[in-house]
């Protein structure tokens, strides 16, 4: 019977060391993954819930966006926008995470 090479050698979960760098490693990989996806949206209108300001831009969400789990769409001049509203929004532009978007017209 053969035995893989690293078999009963680990115990435990390893190293904290090990572990953030794999974690770091993961998360540079997802982030361009999302980046890649959010591009595809540029272009794009859509329906958003708007949950919030930042000065003069509304902080909002898709259908498909958890509230803080996932991005947000920024609206550039969505202070007027009222907390609960829905918006129809162009997606304008896109981050790591988040998009970037004007209210349609």
């Amino acid at each position: 019977r053969r035995r893989s090479p690293g078999r009963g050698r680990f115990h435990g979960p390893g190293p904290a060391a090990v572990k953030e760098e794999r974690r770091a490693r993961f998360m540079a990989v997802q982030a361009r993954i999302s980046a890649r996806r959010l591009a595809l949206r540029v272009g794009a209108t859509m329906t958003v819930l708007v949950d919030g300001h930042e000065g003069r831009t509304a902080l909002a969400r898709s259908a498909a966006d958890a509230p803080e789990i996932d991005g947000v769409v920024r609206i550039a001049a969505g202070g007027g926008l009222a907390v609960g509203e829905f918006a129809r929004v162009t997606i304008t532009g896109a981050s790591r995470h988040d998009l970037r978007a004007t209210i349609a017209v």
